[in-house]
């Protein structure tokens, strides 16, 4: 007489229980190797693969770290080349002025090629002024400290080059900006000297006006190296 096997579904799970010839009663129940999979089950694996899909490794957060810290420091670097460009301008401009009194006192240049230097240069002279004042406040309404940190911040990424770029480019034009303000100043303090010139004794403006140009050329000279390292400096990108 063949087997005869009989199967029971109970609780999700299969028991199978096989009767032979010579079977005196009913074997062991033998349980299938592969656990079932019942409705909370399922429910579950599906929810912890959903959460390990959507949650963010370790690369990504230190990636999207370092992106916020390159945005913060490129804008404060935005504010700072306006800046250098608003230096640059006065300085442009104060050279040109002193330079023509050195030139003529120097006999290189006549009277005419003075005043004429004089006349271009002072025709700036107002813009200069209120466009190097407000750079400067735009430098101090941008966060000073937004560079600070970009190294450190972009240091295990792809973005670790920038990063160092960054506060390379922002230490160049601290220096041109720290440079820049003594020469704008000068520049500004002959500006209102000219202004007044028709209520000032010609004497004291004459005298007044050879200690500037006496004075020019220091602050110009540290300009100008300030300036070319800047021209050497990396860009700045986020």
């Amino acid at each position: 007489m063949g087997a005869v096997v009989v199967v029971l579904l109970a609780a999700g799970a299969t028991w199978a229980v096989m009767r032979g010839p010579s079977d005196s009663g009913t074997a062991a129940p033998r349980t299938s190797s592969t656990a079932p999979l019942t409705p909370e089950t399922a429910a579950t694996n599906s929810g912890s693969a959903s959460t390990a899909s959507s949650s963010p490794t370790t690369g990504d957060a230190a990636l999207a770290t370092a992106q916020r810290a390159l945005a913060a420091c490129a804008a404060t670097i935005t504010a700072r080349e306006q800046l250098a460009r608003a230096a640059a301008a006065s300085a442009r401009d104060w050279s040109t002025h002193t330079g023509a009194q050195r030139r003529l006192d120097s006999g290189e240049w006549t009277v005419a090629q003075a005043k004429a230097a004089w006349a271009s240069s002072k025709a700036h002279g107002s813009a200069d002024v209120k466009q190097f004042a407000a750079a400067a406040a735009a430098v101090e309404a941008a966060d000073s400290t937004a560079c600070g940190a970009v190294v450190t911040d972009t240091a295990s990424t792809s973005l670790a080059g920038k990063g160092t770029a960054c506060t390379a480019r922002e230490k160049a034009l601290v220096s041109v900006a720290s440079a820049g303000s003594v020469v704008n100043a000068q520049w500004a303090a002959h500006i209102a000297m000219m202004a007044d010139k028709a209520h000032t004794d010609q004497g004291a403006y004459h005298d007044r006006w050879v200690t500037m140009v006496a004075e020019a050329p220091a602050p110009l000279k540290r300009y100008a190296a300030a300036a070319a390292a800047l021209e050497r400096a990396p860009a700045c990108s986020p």
